[in-house]
């Protein structure tokens, strides 16, 4: 089934409306800098936004580590921000606020011409990252993330021009080019780990009707991580519209979806929805 004209223009401007959330977010957090009054005062790990105290809630749980002490108004702003993507779905933030996320989006397109290797690592390594990155915060008493989080490293980079930090990202961006798509997102960021387990607390999912999903897996093409839409649609039975008796929807459970909703975009049969989760109807 090939997209019509109209459709194709739909998902273009669906894709621009994300894109451009992402730029609105970057320019809020440069917001500080041009000399105006603003709604946003702060950093990416701890701010102000009409007057709430927001943190990062991996730099919150950082400065426990290194800090060994807990401080009630740091944890609160941290739970606010933590709370809030678990409403809307943990990944939200990597897919429609991370201002690495929206470059390594560009770069995947570098990719398609210049890739050399494949290399495939487990989602589940960032989760280890995640805790060895708080271990270390422990040991060495020092948050140590934030010196090397690539999104900081980006504004701090706008803040105060080129550093050494620099070479982390060029690093990490030529690792993705060549040799694994957009390994950061998927498999190494601490912060990705810890909204995906908030996405896992989340009633907002991808929903899926099995009864008209044909597995063209076209979704999988444009998922980072498209294992959690595979134990779906292998189970697909592409039935036509006047054969269906009954939903047969499936929600995507995995804390990894970063709710870029590509997947929603390409599907050819419209078997993609996005709403609160939906239980198994076999």
């Amino acid at each position: 089934m090939k997209i019509k004209g109209s459709d194709k223009n739909y998902v273009q401007n669906r894709r621009i409306i994300r894109h451009i959330v992402q730029i609105l977010f970057i320019i809020l957090f440069f917001s500080p800098t041009i000399g105006y009054p603003s709604i946003y005062y702060g950093t990416l790990i701890s701010s102000s936004f009409l007057g709430i105290e927001l943190s990062d809630p991996l730099a919150v749980l950082e400065n426990i580590a290194a800090h060994k002490h807990f401080y009630p108004d740091l944890i609160i702003s941290g739970f606010i921000v933590l709370s809030f993507f678990i409403l809307i779905g943990g990944r939200f933030f990597c897919g429609w606020v991370c201002p690495y996320y929206l470059l390594s989006e560009i770069i995947n397109k570098v990719r398609n011409y210049f890739a050399i290797y494949d290399i495939k690592i487990s989602s589940s390594f960032k989760y280890w990252f995640f805790i060895s990155v708080l271990i270390l915060s422990f040991i060495l008493s020092l948050p140590i993330f934030e010196y090397f989080s690539p999104p900081g490293i980006l504004l701090r980079t706008f803040f105060n021009g080129l550093g050494i930090s620099i070479f982390i990202i060029i690093s990490i961006l030529l690792i993705e080019i060549f040799i694994s798509k957009r390994v950061w997102c998927k498999s190494i960021c601490p912060i990705g780990a810890l909204y995906s387990i908030a996405g896992k607390f989340s009633k907002l999912k991808i929903n899926i009707n099995k009864n008209i999903c044909t597995n063209c897996i076209k979704c999988h093409n444009e998922c980072i991580d498209s294992n959690m839409l595979q134990n779906i649609t292998e189970n697909a039975k592409g039935l036509e519209k006047n054969k269906i008796k009954k939903f047969d929807i499936e929600s995507v459970k995995s804390g990894e979806c970063t709710y870029c909703f590509q997947c929603y975009d390409v599907c050819p049969k419209k078997a993609i929805s996005f709403g609160w989760i939906k239980a198994n109807k076999n």
